[in-house]
């Protein structure tokens, strides 16, 4: 029959930044015809004698997976361009996505081996197969999973840098406030033109506390407050 069947890509990573996850643009592929008639006969046939002569069936995804991505602030992952040969571009790569019959059905998904690393398996193109890995790369510095020892020593680091340029601040605010705090009140005293008469008294009250006059210096310590307490005295 005319039926088409399609198979979507998706998936997300989980940050320790902000954003927290970045997202993976969808991606779909349309399946060949034979490997739809493998699958709808494999899918509709659930007695072990359908499906005794085949162990596994393979699907190929052409050109679906994109194995270098770019996180930056946004919450979409970019693909990340290759710049290789005096040619550039977005790199590609094949997805194999396996149904295994054992007990159960059984889905895995393979791409084609790196040069450098060593082969699990082969799809029926004939290609070594391994696990799927991602490259990925980031405009902001990495976050370092949290429990290791780096981590700590880091996380160590930025607390007491933090708190140490905070205490100044605090420190330095402080002490300017405390300047100018209450400067209004303290202009009528802070600004007279003269002090000899306040400390005149002052020294009278010092002197007739010396000698046991203590009338003269409760009458002295009165006149004192009382010229305090009316300014235009002062």
């Amino acid at each position: 029959n005319s039926s088409r069947a399609f198979v979507v890509i998706s998936y997300e990573f989980e940050r320790n930044s902000t954003p927290s996850t970045s997202l993976v643009p969808k991606k779909a592929a349309e399946l060949p015809r034979s490997q739809i008639d493998d699958l709808v006969h494999v899918l509709n046939c659930t007695q072990p004698l359908c499906i005794s002569h085949m162990t596994s069936v393979d699907v190929m995804l052409e050109n679906l997976y994109v194995p270098s991505m770019l996180l930056d602030s946004s919450t979409t992952a970019k693909a990340l361009q290759h710049y290789r040969m005096g040619d550039s571009g977005i790199f590609t790569t094949n997805l194999t996505l396996t149904l295994t019959f054992q007990q159960d059905m059984l889905w895995s998904v393979q791409m084609p081996c790196p040069a450098t690393a060593g082969s699990f398996s082969s799809n029926m193109a004939g290609e070594s197969l391994c696990h799927v890995f991602v490259n990925l790369a980031s405009e902001m510095v990495v976050p370092i999973p949290s429990g290791s020892s780096s981590a700590t020593s880091s996380g160590t680091n930025y607390w007491s840098v933090t708190g140490m340029y905070s205490f100044i601040l605090f420190v330095i605010g402080s002490l300017l406030r405390s300047a100018f705090t209450g400067s209004s009140k303290r202009m009528i005293w802070e600004e007279l033109q003269d002090t000899q008469m306040l400390e005149s008294l002052c020294n009278g009250i010092y002197l007739s506390r010396l000698k046991g006059q203590l009338d003269r210096e409760y009458m002295l310590y009165y006149l004192l407050v009382f010229t305090y307490r009316n300014p235009d005295l002062l």
